[in-house]
């Protein structure tokens, strides 16, 4: 005689609905996992790119309070004569020739943020306001290095204009030019130099367009940093 013990579907039933969960709970905990660790990475992504552009925007104001300051001052030297070019005090000579030959830029870290913007996936950060942003930040940095290649040509004719004026030309040899003070008589022939006065003109139109490009670039830099620091709760 064979003893026939019933089957529990109902235990049977618990435990299967208790290894489901149990599947189903490892599978929610790695997610969670995943996700965690994605928006670390991406915290850090642009905690790393708000402290690239906030000192981005520090060199961009230098920038325009760079420019700004030998506009004037070369905007003042092509509307003088060249008898009042003489009477330049000797310690403002060497700023005003600066004001014709300088590339008036200082170095800035777009080249650093476009890498760093290519290198990381900033994709599934769902901000598309940023998104956009970040590209109307990279339109103004390239109008912004144009403008900086045109200087950076002009500048050089000037250097060569300015050498064939004997004084000029050997300071440069002497490589002493950051501390000399220049004769009024070499001021007032660089004033009624021409050729170099056509150039000092091109280049003050340069450096309008290059402070508005300047402008614009702190504009979409700073539109990009306040987007950043609000992903961040800031």
């Amino acid at each position: 005689m064979t003893n026939k013990q019933s089957i529990s579907w109902k235990r049977l039933s618990i435990e299967a609905a208790a290894i489901v969960a149990s599947i189903l709970l490892a599978f929610a905990i790695d997610a969670w996992w995943d996700e965690s660790q994605q928006r670390k990475h991406l915290q850090s992504q642009l905690t790393g790119l708000e402290a690239a552009l906030s000192e981005n925007v520090t060199l961009i104001d230098e920038n325009i309070d760079l420019v700004i300051r030998y506009q004037g001052i070369l905007k003042g030297f092509i509307e003088m004569a060249p008898g009042d070019a003489a009477q330049i005090p000797p310690e403002l000579t060497f700023d005003t020739l600066q004001s014709i030959w300088r590339p008036i830029t200082t170095a800035n870290n777009n080249s650093l943020l476009i890498a760093t913007l290519d290198s990381e996936n900033l994709t599934a950060l769902d901000l598309p306001a940023l998104q956009d942003e970040i590209a109307r930040w990279r339109t103004q940095v390239t109008e912004l290095r144009e403008r900086t290649e045109q200087l950076v040509e002009s500048e050089q004719e000037a250097l060569l204009v300015l050498g064939r004026h004997p004084e000029i030309g050997v300071v440069w040899a002497q490589t002493m030019i950051d501390s000399q003070q220049f004769s009024g008589d070499l001021m007032r022939s660089v004033r009624e130099d021409k050729e170099l006065m056509a150039i000092a003109a091109r280049r003050a139109l340069q450096a309008r367009i290059h402070l508005r490009s300047l402008q614009h670039n702190r504009e979409t830099s700073s539109a990009v940093l306040d987007l950043i620091r609000a992903a961040l709760g800031r």
